[in-house]
């Protein structure tokens, strides 16, 4: 099948964004807790002698171990009533409803193991050569 130049740079786009996504955010939690373990660091000249990279793996793996720690906790009775309480805290708050509902819809679509839609596709809309995602959640088979 040939597809014009355009076609192929918004498929490719589309293909590669969620891969971008995860990938930025992963590395934006990760600098971000990689300096606030440094500057925990700091406080034990005992580990002065390690090198960098070997600091920078240890906060990898605790990163990895708290975010274990957090999925364990909110599956349990406690987590889930916590979790429920955040959630009604931010769905009443004017302007953080809107962010919060987004990342909540955005994270059950991704993470849920009962998928909502079939396949994402790319759609010419609004107009020619405007193009925008679309999910499919059923097929319909036309009778002549």
């Amino acid at each position: 099948m040939k597809f014009s130049f355009k076609h192929n740079i918004i498929s490719g786009f589309v293909a590669i964004l969620p891969i971008g996504v995860t990938i930025l955010i992963f590395v934006f939690i990760y600098n971000k807790f990689t300096n606030l373990f440094l500057k925990f660091i700091k406080y034990f000249p005992q580990l002065n002698f390690l090198p960098q990279f070997i600091i920078t793996l240890i906060g990898l793996i605790i990163l990895f171990l708290l975010l274990y720690l957090i999925g364990f906790f909110t599956n349990t009775l406690l987590g889930k009533w916590l979790t429920s309480l955040f959630d009604r805290v931010f769905m009443k708050t004017p302007f953080i409803n809107s962010i919060y509902s987004s990342a909540r819809s955005l994270s059950e679509t991704l993470f849920k193991k009962k998928t909502s839609f079939k396949e994402a596709v790319l759609v010419q809309f609004p107009r020619n050569g405007g193009y925008t995602i679309g999910f499919v959640t059923t097929t319909v088979d036309w009778l002549d």
